[in-house]
């Protein structure tokens, strides 16, 4: 699908009713490390494309993948991203079937350190799951966010370490159900701990 990737970063996969999607974090000569997506149509790869131009130069993998979610003909992507030295979360939409994308939608409201997650909530909104840190602390944190642009506050889920122990939190909703699942390292191992929410509190 692509030559050159960064190495270390989570790709992203989902499926519409024209065909999977690949969302990965790309790597150019010049160590640009954008967000790119390809689709497969009719059985063809097409060439990559970025989701958003941020020019995020780094010469090292950052470990911070995007995901992507669909629904239809509806697609989310969230990725993070270092644009004009400001760590950031963003969320961008496609209505069309990830051929074009809207401009990027910024989440985080703190210093931003990504590992973000994605679903939708329903056919016109999604949730975002997200780490930020201030001068307190790191927590985890979730927002709602509609196609039409709408944030809602946020939502913290729990103070979280911001070390690479607790890996990448997870996001589902099944039966209008709410998960979130990250690794903890407690008495000497590590351990996974799970938030549930109704939809209907969001």
């Amino acid at each position: 699908l692509d030559s050159s990737a960064c190495d270390c970063c989570q790709t992203s996969i989902t499926y519409t009713d024209k065909g999977p999607l690949v969302v990965y974090r790309d790597r150019s000569e010049k160590e640009v490390r954008d967000i790119y997506i390809t689709r497969n149509i009719n059985d063809v790869w097409e060439t990559p494309i970025p989701v958003y131009n941020d020019g995020w130069v780094i010469y090292g993998c950052p470990v911070n993948g995007p995901k992507v979610v669909s629904n239809s003909n509806n697609l989310a992507v969230s990725w993070f991203t270092v644009s004009n030295e400001k760590p950031t979360v963003n969320l961008s939409f496609s209505e069309f079937y990830g051929s074009s994308f809207g401009n990027p939608i910024k989440i985080n409201d703190h210093d931003a350190i990504g590992r973000v997650d994605v679903a939708f909530l329903n056919d016109q909104e999604v949730l975002v799951s997200y780490m930020e840190g201030d001068d307190v602390g790191t927590y985890l944190r979730m927002k709602k966010v509609s196609i039409s642009g709408k944030l809602s506050e946020p939502i913290t889920i729990s103070k979280i370490d911001g070390g690479r122990n607790t890996g990448v939190p997870q996001l589902e909703i099944l039966n209008n159900e709410i998960f979130i699942v990250w690794t903890v390292f407690e008495n000497e191992k590590n351990q996974l701990k799970i938030v549930k929410l109704s939809s209907k509190d969001i």
